[in-house]
């Protein structure tokens, strides 16, 4: 699945395809390709390291899709600093592997939140 470190928010696509991970103190995500019936994983993606990572936001947070079907769309990823943001990576899947790039105009600035850690999509995911 790659190397990271400290990487503890983990989500599901989905239609169960791919494991998004934060990983929290490296400023990246990772994607891994699942097989839910086989419970078997495929080689890995990440990101590149988010926008004012290390200079505005020092520590990922909890992850959420953009849609509720597929592979999600774009990633939402809480970024904690001060102020707090919202970073959004673009997925992209293909037979050979996926790709997760951030989104232009990544990351969205949250001017209220100096901690933000938590984050969720409406409408929730339905199960």
């Amino acid at each position: 699945m790659g190397t990271s470190f400290n990487s503890n928010n983990v989500l599901l696509s989905p239609d169960e395809t791919l494991l998004y991970i934060s990983n929290n103190q490296g400023g990246t995500v990772t994607a891994v390709p699942f097989n839910a019936s086989k419970g078997t994983f495929g080689t890995s993606c990440a990101s590149p390291v988010l926008s004012g990572f290390g200079s505005t936001t020092f520590y990922l947070g909890a992850l959420a899709n953009q849609n509720t079907s597929g592979t999600g769309g774009d990633l939402y990823v809480a970024e904690f600093g001060s102020p707090s943001a919202i970073g959004i990576v673009k997925v992209k899947t293909s037979k050979s592997g996926c790709s997760l790039t951030e989104a232009k105009g990544s990351p969205a600035i949250d001017s209220n939140s100096n901690g933000l850690l938590s984050i969720e999509a409406y409408p929730p995911r339905p199960f």
